[in-house]
């Protein structure tokens, strides 16, 4: 789901983009977001020229309930649909874990897992107990295996509980400018107040996209992580 969202941000950018109306919603915010970090340079967006011939080209075909394709170079809207409207956002959510994390920790620190992150629902990398292993890894975990395990581990190392780490993520939604986003754990769990919008989810995707290693780590389909001690291996498949 995370890798499939930084390659929409990639979609944009091709020339057969076709003209559709636009939408202004997010787009001063979008344009911060651009001065503050540019757009990495890469062969498919520096070769980007003019838009495409609207009569050579056709809307796609989206079967979402709810979606929105933004431009980051012009950060405009180009199409959308209930864009605005509250919705569950799922392991979406764990770009912010990502995001504070890389942010506030080095990727070489060693963390020992805490048993109750062990026991979390959903999706795992199956984490043991007391196992120690560096941010680098367990960043793998969340974003290539989307491993809730991996989250609350992240979660409590980072601030000490997963309230205070909960905290953290909502302030820092506010000062990203995500006006219809609200956290209530690090992985994405469903509940009913944990919720973001497409226009809300474009931008913190903007954000997180212009991370280097969240970019290389959402790039890998396998990997093999291993504990300090190369007692546990965790076989790392994205989907």
């Amino acid at each position: 789901m995370i890798s499939g969202l930084i390659s929409i941000y990639l979609a944009t950018l091709m020339k057969s983009l076709p003209q559709v109306k636009t939408e202004q919603h997010h787009s001063a915010m979008f344009q911060n977001v651009l001065t503050a970090a540019p757009i990495p340079q890469t062969k498919a967006n520096t070769e980007t020229s003019s838009p495409a011939d609207p009569s050579t080209t056709s809307s796609p075909a989206i079967q979402a309930s709810a979606y929105i394709v933004v431009d980051l170079r012009s950060g405009k809207t180009l199409s959308g649909k209930k864009v605005g409207e509250r919705r569950a956002i799922g392991s979406i959510t764990k770009l912010m874990t990502a995001l504070i994390v890389l942010n506030e920790n080095n990727l070489n620190d060693i963390v020992k897992v805490p048993e109750s992150a062990t026991k979390v629902e959903g999706s795992r990398i199956w984490l043991a107990a007391g196992e120690k292993i560096t941010i680098r890894d367990l960043i793998y975990g969340l974003l290539i295996h989307s491993g809730n395990d991996a989250a609350y581990t992240l979660a409590i190392y980072n601030s000490g509980s997963i309230e205070t780490f909960v905290a953290k993520m909502n302030d820092r939604a506010q000062k990203l400018g995500l006006k219809n986003t609200h956290f209530t754990n690090p992985a994405g769990l469903d509940r009913d107040d944990n919720y973001s919008t497409a226009e809300d989810i474009a931008l913190l995707g903007s954000y997180a996209y212009r991370n280097s290693f969240i970019r290389y780590a959402v790039s890998i389909p396998k990997i093999t992580v291993m504990s300090v001690n190369q007692q546990f291996k965790h076989e790392l498949e994205s989907t």
